[in-house]
């Protein structure tokens, strides 16, 4: 069913703004139409399920209008008025919650009513919260230098003083502003171009603003531009460890004055240098990511804004811990964590986390149980991982018909599948096979082990650390009968 824009937006708020609308409503200083507000506790009534039965255009008309025909013309005006006040509900909810331009409003009150005496015990109160904020970004910075004109025109009409120095001040206060909101959209157009491999825009001048920045010392001083200025250095030189180096260290010296968006912009892109060079083959950068993603933890600045924790960041730290083999660390991180992951996949993300767990600690038959409780992934991945660890249960239990057959049916799915691409798709194969030689080498004699090593190192199979402990074992075992 396509429901209208009213219903659409209503859908998707949270009870306690479902709630907040329908006082906003009822309040006569916003809202003077009854209609309006049987309308709205109707539409909210209907939360959580919204069914469609009690959404038609008659359903809606009759809350509405009790003792009025249905008619469509008089349905499409409430919903258009009705909407109008959601726009204005919305608009003063941010506003209510934006403690900077309430006081900034009552200071520009004070200031063109002539309340002088009123307006500098305001102002006065209102530059020491200002000055005791330990997040400076763009916004602070443009709040100082809307803080100051307020001043500087209440100086000069109340008191009639000259300005020199605070003039001064004030275009300081937009050259930051300037340069930090500079930095911050060169760092996303290098992010993208470095990504997409776009073409650089002629029209902004990257060269001349980090060239203002460096022979500055004003700005390099000042926290937020320290660290964007670096940040973008080190998209632009991607092979160079020493700025690396250097912003991991500002991050940690500054964490707790930066705003949590520039700080998780910056650890996202640290983790994707580790990454890049863990693809690389420098294994080491596996136990510095591990730990990153822990001081992320730590410093309370994993979850998005919704709250959340992204599907890919847990299952990524999950996979961090289990090769580091922070098993405590890990089943803590599960409980606290596995209750922030998005609830439509929750129970099954954590069915197949807490599988993984297990066959990490060896405790096989428990695994089974977990993986035949999940009943969808989030991506066709999931999907595939699942069934590789069902497939190693099944040979580590010594079921090898179980693994033949979830083996065929594997490579059906994988043939079938037109979302892979071809590179996914042979790494995916290249398992099958691996496991396929595994089974033959489990009843056969000691010099088929050797084969088996060669053919695991062509085929380079995901899980290949896996595939080769179980050779060891397999000659061990071979050496002592």
């Amino acid at each position: 069913m396509k429901y209208p824009k009213l219903i659409t937006i209503l859908k998707h708020l949270l009870p306690k703004e479902l709630k907040r609308f329908s006082e906003f409503v009822a309040s006569p200083y916003f809202n003077k139409s009854e209609s309006i507000i049987h309308y709205v506790n109707y539409l909210n009534s209907l939360a959580p399920l919204w069914q469609d039965d009690k959404l038609t255009e008659e359903a809606q008309f009759s809350a509405a209008f009790p003792q009025d025909s249905f008619d469509k013309q008089k349905l499409y005006y409430l919903r258009s008025n009705t909407n109008v006040l959601l726009e204005k509900f919305w608009a003063h909810e941010q506003l209510s919650i934006d403690e900077t331009a309430q006081d900034l409003a009552v200071l520009n009150f004070y200031l063109t009513r002539n309340f002088s005496s009123y307006f500098e015990l305001a102002y006065k109160k209102w530059t020491s919260t200002l000055n005791n904020i330990k997040l400076r970004d763009g916004k602070y910075y443009y709040t100082c230098f809307q803080t100051n004109w307020i001043e500087i025109t209440f100086q000069s009409k109340i008191k009639q003083a000259k300005m020199g120095e605070e003039l001064l001040e004030q275009q300081q206060l937009l050259d930051i502003f300037y340069v930090i909101n500079s930095l911050s959209l060169h760092i996303s157009t290098v992010a993208i171009r470095n990504a997409f491999t776009t073409q650089a825009s002629q029209t902004v001048p990257l060269s001349q603003i980090l060239y203002y920045v460096e022979n500055t010392q004003a700005l390099l001083n000042i926290p937020i531009i320290q660290i964007l200025y670096y940040h973008l250095k080190m998209l632009l030189e991607p092979d160079n460890e020493t700025l690396l180096s250097k912003n991991l260290t500002l991050l940690k010296t500054h964490l707790n004055i930066v705003p949590t968006t520039i700080s998780i912009g910056l650890f996202a892109a640290i983790r994707n240098r580790y990454v890049t060079y863990i693809n690389q083959g420098h294994k080491e950068y596996e136990e510095k990511l591990f730990y990153l993603y822990k001081q992320q933890i730590d410093s309370h600045i994993i979850l998005d804004e919704n709250q959340e924790i992204p599907i890919g960041i847990f299952s990524n730290i999950c996979t961090l811990a289990l090769r580091q083999k922070k098993m405590d660390w890990l089943k803590d991180f599960i409980t606290n964590y596995g209750e922030k992951l998005p609830i439509v996949f929750q129970k099954n993300i954590l069915l197949f986390t807490w599988a993984k767990y297990y066959f990490a600690l060896e405790k096989y038959p428990i695994i089974l149980k977990y993986l035949s409780q999940i009943d969808t992934y989030p991506d066709i991945f999931a999907d595939i991982n699942a069934r590789k660890l069902l497939i190693q249960t099944y040979y580590v239990l010594g079921e090898m018909s179980s693994v033949v057959n979830t083996l065929n049916s594997f490579r059906v799915f994988l043939s079938r599948d037109k979302q892979l691409s071809s590179q996914n798709k042979t790494s995916y194969l290249n398992f099958a096979n691996a496991m396929y030689k595994l089974v033959q080498l489990y009843e056969s004699h000691f010099e088929q082990v050797e084969k088996y090593y060669a053919l695991i190192e062509t085929l380079n199979p995901p899980e290949k650390e896996w595939f080769i402990l179980q050779g060891e074992q397999k000659e061990y075992l071979s050496m002592v009968c």
